[in-house]
């Protein structure tokens, strides 16, 4: 019910990319109802953030036709950094519902999907029914089956979810010789932050192990802001309210029934000031860099 709580009080959860964890009971990443509402209601095949050319815009003049158009600015930012010649074979892994797979197959390019979430596999193979799809996490594909077989591989919002020696140990091994690597993701500053994304630091000194150089680096961290800003305002000014009016309304019509709750409340109170937090844009600006790269190996 935490999680239930978090993705109900923040929309802009709805925007990450499936998580990826393996074993035991499903997880989110293997069907990930949230997504899929998400999806829903945007209708636009794409479940990652939107890149705003105004950073400034105020959570309540952002409506989801500006998270649309944003979202469709990203994806053809990390199409834009694609080199390879027309016909080139491309990996996007995270690939979600299936827009960016569209936009690169209508440039020229042949490319593969890849996904742990049977839902968005189920509803590309429906909608996009002649692109190859791979279902799995990345980092249980038995790598040497697909060696050098990509002109470039493609990380969008993806990298943060996966080990990081594993996935460039894969990508290695994927990758032509010349082929690149295109990753959009936000990164930690350093370790003494919010645990989620991979530190700075700590991806510059494995790339350089794997004999990968940065070619290309832009920080969007400000472009991105304004779906934080949508999350947060939709958060703070519609979730919490509700959250609040629910509690009042339980306590007020059903105080026997309260009482038994009342300790869970209190626990979920905390959570949703902490989860909060964690999308309130000045606090993320100050933890983390989000970046567009592009990378290849070293000459």
């Amino acid at each position: 019910m935490d999680i239930w709580l978090k993705k109900l009080l923040w929309p802009g959860h709805w925007i990450k990319a499936a998580r990826y964890s393996g074993g035991g009971t499903p997880s989110r990443s293997q069907a990930d109802p949230q997504l899929q509402l998400y999806d829903r209601i945007l209708q636009t095949d794409f479940l990652h953030y939107g890149y705003f050319d105004d950073p400034h815009m105020p959570g309540d003049e952002i409506s989801l036709a500006d998270i649309k158009r944003a979202q469709r600015r990203y994806a053809e930012l990390i199409i834009g950094q694609m080199s390879i010649p027309s016909g080139g074979e491309v990996l996007d892994v995270g690939c979600g519902m299936g827009g960016l797979l569209a936009m690169i197959t209508e440039r020229g390019y042949r490319v593969t999907g890849l996904t742990p979430d049977k839902n968005q596999i189920a509803y590309i193979k429906e909608k996009y029914d002649k692109t190859p799809l791979i279902h799995a996490r990345f980092q249980d594909i038995v790598a040497n089956d697909h060696k050098k077989k990509y002109d470039s591989v493609i990380f969008s919002e993806s990298l943060q979810y996966i080990d990081l020696p594993t996935a460039l140990r894969h990508v290695d091994i994927i990758l032509k010789e010349k082929g690149e690597l295109i990753i959009v993701d936000y990164f930690r500053v350093d370790e003494a932050h919010e645990k989620s994304g991979h530190v700075w630091p700590d991806f510059e000194a494995e790339i350089k192990k794997r004999g990968f150089a940065v070619r290309f680096k832009k920080d969007i961290t400000d472009n991105i802001r304004p779906t934080l800003t949508f999350a947060f305002y939709w958060s703070t000014h519609i979730g919490l309210p509700l959250y609040e009016f629910i509690k009042l309304k339980l306590e007020h019509k059903h105080p026997g029934k309260y009482y038994f709750v009342r300790e869970l409340f209190e626990k979920w109170d905390g959570k949703i000031e902490s989860n909060i937090k964690t999308i309130d844009p000045e606090y993320f600006c100050r933890q983390k860099r989000y970046y567009l790269l592009k990378l290849t190996r070293e000459a």
